[in-house]
């Protein structure tokens, strides 16, 4: 009995083989994880002027709608070197479990501030300065800074989900203020602090690193909203260093439960070109008379998507045998995660590990 030809599916071994010349096929991918994490991830990658990697599928990334090919592997010389490394102190593991809460089909829902592991986070500072976030910021995971000239890189996220068909996102919290709902007027937001002594995920123009930055709104500190309409416009600047760019009005969510998201997408469009966002200069919503509630508004950068496709079965991020592609994770980074187009109502128990390694 030939068993050894079919350890490693055909679909597997078509993704392994052909992401090296040309673009990964859809229909490889979609085989994989199913049409609609597909086009979760297609579409929830449309508000990243990033590639970002998807768990369990081998040098694959995802970028503004499309699947590319991708290898990565800066911060260490080889495979040996990865291992030498990682068995000589400069591993980190850290274990997740998040008890998200209700939620809507189709919506996105915020884990910064449900625990029990991180424990929850704190509300943010209200704007203007709302507040800076790194890796001692409770609610992170709180990883440990490289030293010695050292950078320090995903190697591999595992996780379960108790319903299927949820999709995480870990990334990176770099600051968020909280919103004033009795003002209907323009709020400043300074991002006092920021870019901070790092330069995390600053800067403008070709050498900046804020592209990719982007930003959204949730329902993080508070009792469900008022059910009234409402729109908000963020006035940002961009990657370019173009200030005083206003993007579109965008319609919140009348009556948006606690730590959902209060727009459709999981991040606020920019304006046709723009690629990030390198500051928010102001938040104003369109009435003040959605008394109730406490949303946040989030600056932040996309590090990767994990797909939770059955429930209780876990799902791995490996950088490691995908070819090196190790997400950098910055130094005074915050690490967080959010539950992205929730694929039902339920409240959503999500349990993991996250490893990095520095070299």
């Amino acid at each position: 009995m030939d068993y050894g030809l079919r350890l490693i599916s055909q679909p597997e071994r078509r993704v392994n083989r052909q992401h090296l010349w040309k673009r990964p096929s859809e229909a490889v991918v979609s085989g994989l994880l199913g049409e609609d994490m597909l086009q979760k991830m297609l579409e929830a990658s449309m508000g990243h002027a990033i590639p970002i990697p998807i768990s369990v599928m081998p040098q694959v990334k995802v970028y503004q709608g499309q699947l590319f090919p991708t290898i990565q592997g800066a911060g260490f010389s080889s495979l040996s070197d990865l291992i030498s490394e990682a068995t000589n102190g400069k591993r980190q593991d850290y274990i997740f479990n998040k008890v998200g809460t209700t939620g809507a089909v189709a919506f996105s829902n915020s884990l910064w501030r449900v625990g029990p592991m991180p424990a929850a986070a704190s509300a943010a500072a209200a704007l203007a300065a709302g507040t800076i976030n790194d890796n001692t910021t409770a609610g992170g995971l709180q990883q440990t800074d490289p030293t010695g000239g050292d950078t320090l890189h995903l190697t591999t996220m595992l996780s379960t989900a108790n319903v299927a068909g949820q999709l995480l996102l870990l990334y990176d919290r770099l600051w968020n203020g909280l919103i004033a709902l009795s003002s209907s007027g323009t709020q400043t937001c300074t991002l006092s602090g920021y870019p901070n002594s790092t330069g995390r995920y600053s800067g403008t123009g070709a050498t900046g690193a804020s592209r990719g930055n982007f930003a959204f709104i949730a329902n993080e500190a508070g009792a469900t909203l008022s059910a009234v309409a409402h729109n908000w416009t963020m006035v940002y600047t961009d990657s370019d260093g173009n200030t005083g760019q206003s993007a579109a009005a965008l319609a919140g969510i009348s009556g948006a439960i606690t730590n959902r998201f209060d727009h459709a997408q999981h991040y606020i469009p920019l304006l046709s070109g723009d690629i990030g966002v390198a500051d928010i200069e102001s938040i104003t919503c369109s009435v003040n008379t959605v008394a109730a509630g406490a949303p946040t508004i989030v600056l932040a950068h996309a590090l990767a998507f994990c797909p939770q496709l059955g429930a209780g079965q876990p799902f791995i991020l490996d950088g490691i045998n995908s070819a090196f592609s190790l997400v950098e994770i910055l130094t005074d980074a915050c690490l967080a995660l959010a539950e992205l187009q929730k694929s039902a109502t339920t409240a959503t128990l999500y349990t993991g590990q996250v490893t990095m390694v520095s070299g």
